[in-house]
């Protein structure tokens, strides 16, 4: 699992608000956060910008156990 995802929870963001962030259909997003697709760098950026600016891209994308 992706930090984002606790994250997302710890800040009440769905994964359709961060589908409208990005332009992209929910399940795609929802598919790209459990790792059956991958975030392009353009995307990644935009997340961690757009809602998560007090946290690097590094800590954002970092993978838990």
């Amino acid at each position: 699992m992706l930090k984002i995802r606790i994250k997302m929870l710890e800040k009440n963001i769905s994964i359709s608000e961060v589908a409208r962030l990005l332009g992209l259909n929910r399940d795609t997003v929802s598919r790209k956060l459990s790792g059956k697709g991958i975030f392009n760098l353009d995307e990644i950026e935009k997340i961690q910008q757009g809602l998560f600016p007090e946290m690097t891209i590094e800590e954002l994308f970092r993978k838990t156990n």
